[in-house]
């Protein structure tokens, strides 16, 4: 009788600890589920950088814990959340998750390139998805030919962006924008950016383009520069509506 249970202990605990091992591979991230209750946890920048390689996480639920510093990622390293190429492009791929900042700040979002497009640390931001209580510090983007170029986000495709704001540079061709590149159809509430902005064509401290979409309550403070369709705020707005501003 007792070699059994010896037997059937040395089963449980095997059992356990193979569990134990199980959860600890699948675990993503610094913890969570990415469910609405239980967001995936981001507290690292690997964290961070790692949500651009699930494409099956675009509609989760995630929370930033902490500020997160992303000078380690320089050049094109980091992996732009959600995928912008061309309007009604198949390759699309747009985040349509909720990603609470939790008022912490990603610092030193930095991306050089002479030609890269469709630049941000969300390339697409699409219907029903949610950006909120995020602060970008220090962001330096230079991409020389650049097109779709925003520190936040490139395109905003009918979500909302609301409570965010960006510091820093960027610089790029056409459709550049402070913190968005283009808001087609978007909602952006309570955002602001600091930084200088610079550009050929819809160059906006805010929004590159507001295209059917809403801003209000946001306001800019950078220096813009550009040569047709320049705005402090917004750079080219095609029935939109700007308010509070």
């Amino acid at each position: 009788m007792r070699q059994e249970k010896m037997k059937n202990h040395s089963l449980v605990v095997a059992v356990m600890t193979f569990l134990s091992m199980t959860s600890a591979a699948d675990a993503k991230y610094s913890g969570g589920t990415g469910e609405p209750n239980d967001p995936y946890r981001i507290a690292t920048a690997e964290d961070l950088n790692d949500i651009g390689n699930h494409l099956e996480d675009f509609d989760k639920h995630f929370i930033l814990v902490n500020d997160v510093n992303l000078a380690d990622y320089t050049g094109m390293q980091f992996k732009i959340i959600g995928r912008w190429i061309y309007y009604y492009d198949p390759n699309n791929r747009p985040f349509v998750g909720v990603f609470d900042g939790n008022d912490n700040a990603i610092w030193n979002f930095t991306l050089n390139s002479d030609s890269r497009d469709c630049v941000g640390l969300f390339g697409y931001l699409g219907e029903g998805g949610v950006i909120k209580n995020l602060g970008l510090e220090n962001v330096d983007i230079n991409v020389v030919n650049g097109i779709w170029v925003g520190s936040l986000v490139v395109f905003n495709g009918g979500g909302t962006i609301n409570n965010c704001y960006s510091t820093g540079m960027v610089s790029a061709a056409t459709f550049v924008g402070g913190l968005v590149g283009e808001n087609e159809e978007g909602t952006i509430t309570n955002c602001y950016s600091l930084g200088s902005v610079s550009g050929e064509n819809e160059v906006g401290g805010l929004v590159a383009v507001n295209s059917l979409g809403t801003i209000t309550d946001s306001y800019s403070t950078g220096s813009v520069s550009g040569s047709m369709h320049v705005g402090g705020l917004v750079g080219y707005s095609y029935q939109g509506a700007i308010t509070g501003c």
